[in-house]
């Protein structure tokens, strides 16, 4: 499995202008698949939480939590494109160093667009607590105006 993400993130160097270009394309379906990948267990655990007591009226999943991760995943791509974009002015104008710049850049990509397409998860999980601790709170303690 090391292996596999060593190549993942192993650059030759190159001073052609079009080496990113190839270098980032070949890399783009192994990024779609961490990214599914991930979508898929962010979606499962969106599911997990509703299961979760005080379960809600509605399910979530059906609405915009579903969107959410695919126009998580579009937005990766877009900026997996932008991607080989500054680094050929990294290239042009950079110089020596864009060959440690892309696969940096690839590692904090992928990380952050993994945050991204499990945004929907983090919102519901955090929304599960609020309802947990509201349920747990006494009512009768709390003024009225500290609601407002």
């Amino acid at each position: 499995m090391k292996a596999t993400f060593g190549r993942l993130f192993h650059r030759k160097e190159s001073a052609k202008w079009w080496y990113p270009i190839i270098w980032w394309e070949m890399r783009r379906i192994v990024y779609n698949l961490i990214l599914v990948t991930g979508g898929f267990i962010s979606l499962l655990l969106l599911t997990a939480i509703y299961y979760l007591p005080p379960q809600l009226d509605e399910y979530p999943v059906e609405g915009l939590a579903v969107l959410g991760i695919f126009l998580g995943l579009a937005m990766a791509n877009v900026f997996y494109t932008a991607g080989w974009i500054v680094e050929i002015f990294v290239l042009k104008f950079g110089g020596d160093w864009s060959v440690k710049f892309g696969p940096s850049l690839l590692k904090t990509g992928i990380l952050f667009s993994l945050f991204v397409v499990s945004l929907p998860t983090l919102a519901h999980f955090f929304y599960w607590i609020i309802r947990l601790v509201a349920l747990a709170a006494p009512k009768n303690n709390i003024p009225l105006a500290l609601w407002r």
